[in-house]
């Protein structure tokens, strides 16, 4: 298998943490996108939406990091990481589903004006455009800040994949200084999960 991601993605992080805590062995490729390697016809063939990750295994391409983590963990040995059950599996389903919709665009809203605005372009933030992210933050962060006041983790009371889906937008949340002053036990959880040494080995050197 190959792995086609950027370390500074987000969504490619989703798809290399999961393989690396898995002990997936795969090859990676960091696709420049700098240099614009993702519009290449090459790499187009293998992701028609010109995004990270990709993940190629023989003759089957499959893009969507969420895709990609969940068939990583179908490949590997069954643990706790992925629920084997039903409801564990709809319940990993559900966080993955609820950070497409709600928490992912809230977070990266204010990631994209305030750090990556900068680090990509040298431009400053909208600060309309930071307040109206934000107020989407504060109506979502709360439902997961009141499950984990009595829950260690998202599903299972467990690491799994569900944190990491969750976890992956909330990368640069420090240096967008997106606050947790009112969501303590989001930040407990986050301090929990910076200290998987998979989560460690991923982050992205800044």
């Amino acid at each position: 298998m190959k792995l086609y991601y950027n370390p500074m993605s987000t969504n490619g992080r989703l798809a290399h943490v999961t393989a690396v805590h898995l002990g997936t062995q795969l090859e990676t490729h960091v696709v420049e996108m700098a240099k614009g390697e993702h519009k290449t016809p090459e790499y187009l063939a293998i992701n028609p939406n010109g995004k990270v990750p990709a993940l190629v295994d023989g003759d089957f391409k499959l893009w969507e990091s969420g895709a990609i983590a969940t068939y990583l963990c179908e490949l590997a040995p069954k643990s706790n990481f992925y629920p084997t059950d039903p409801k564990g599996r709809a319940d990993v389903a559900r966080w993955n589903s609820w950070k497409l919709a709600h928490f992912g665009p809230a977070v990266g809203g204010i990631v994209w004006e305030r750090f990556m605005k900068k680090v990509l372009m040298n431009q400053t933030a909208d600060e309309d455009k930071v307040k109206a992210s934000e107020e989407q933050f504060n109506l979502f962060a709360p439902v997961m800040n009141a499950h984990l006041e009595t829950h260690q983790w998202l599903v299972n009371d467990t690491l799994t994949l569900a944190d990491f889906i969750v976890g992956c937008p909330m990368t640069y949340a420090q240096a967008a200084n997106v606050s947790l002053e009112r969501y303590p036990h989001i930040k407990a959880w986050w301090d929990r999960l910076s200290q998987v040494p998979a989560w460690q080995k991923t982050a992205p050197k800044m």
